[in-house]
């Protein structure tokens, strides 16, 4: 099978300057808008918004604008498909809301629905960053018509999204901390991937990532305990274990009874 290195390292490049450039641009809106940050979440929302307006520009100058249109398996089937992730976030979210409640205080209406709207853009964003361009992108590196092309475009996307994470370093994060988040979301993006490549629907993973920002940050953004840094922080090298189980996930959702390989194209077979 033929691979396409260069654009591999093409996309990998656009991926590493894109979140370079949020990184900075973040910083920006925080030292411009530091009025606001007496409201939690309040200048992410922002940041995260305007990025999602610069990243549907540059996906109509690439091109993609066919992925916004796509319903592929449809939401809801591309839900049953990544349906352990849904559960997951679900069952942890309501299992720890007694202990939420004994050790924060309900934060108030507009923190929380402020806290929910940036869980929602930081999948929007991140997701038509990652599975909508690079992603799609990625497909052009190998052979889509072999099992083996699949699983390498699919491994090789999610591994670029989650790498990406060790850069959290850059906003106060220990490289340790970010070192170990980096490991988890690689095998998350990996996950992601397949689900993506499974549904070929965007709004499926973008509710699916959103959710699951939403559970792991709703201790600080509805009860007030903790921050962002913090949970990142919390990463240790049990993020190994968490990169081999979603990995895993990845590869049981392109096993071969799902996929029918053609020679035109990939012909995804529903849940």
């Amino acid at each position: 099978m033929k691979v396409n290195y260069k654009k591999i390292l093409l996309y990998l490049v656009f991926a590493w300057v894109y979140i370079i450039c949020f990184k900075f641009w973040g910083t920006g809106f925080h030292i411009v808008l530091k009025s606001l940050k007496g409201i939690p979440y309040l200048i992410s929302v922002l940041v995260y918004l305007s990025t999602t307006l610069i990243l549907l520009f540059i996906i109509k100058k690439l091109k993609l604008s066919r992925i916004l249109k796509e319903k592929g398996i449809g939401f809801g089937n591309g839900l049953k498909v990544g349906a352990f992730l849904v559960c997951l976030a679900l069952f942890l979210f309501f299992s720890e809301i007694s202990d939420n409640m004994a050790q924060g205080e309900l934060q108030p209406p507009i923190h929380i629905i402020i806290f929910c709207l940036d869980c929602l853009f930081v999948g929007i964003t991140e997701e038509l960053a990652f599975r909508g361009i690079v992603q799609n992108k990625i497909y052009e590196c190998f052979d889509m018509k072999t099992r083996k092309g699949v699983y390498l475009a699919v491994i090789v996307s999610g591994i670029i999204f989650g790498s990406l994470h060790i850069t959290n370093c850059l906003s106060g994060i220990s490289f340790r901390a970010a070192l170990m988040q980096a490991i988890a979301v690689c095998g998350l993006g990996v996950y992601l991937s397949a689900i993506y490549y499974r549904s070929n629907n965007i709004y499926t993973v973008i509710f699916i990532h959103a959710l699951n920002d939403f559970n792991g940050l709703a201790a600080s953004g509805i009860w007030g305990i903790g921050s962002t840094t913090s949970v990142i922080e919390g990463y240790s090298t049990a993020s190994i274990i968490t990169f081999a189980i979603y990995f895993a996930l990845g590869m049981f959702l392109l096993r071969k009874s799902k996929l029918k390989i053609n020679n035109d194209q990939p012909v995804l077979k529903e849940s």
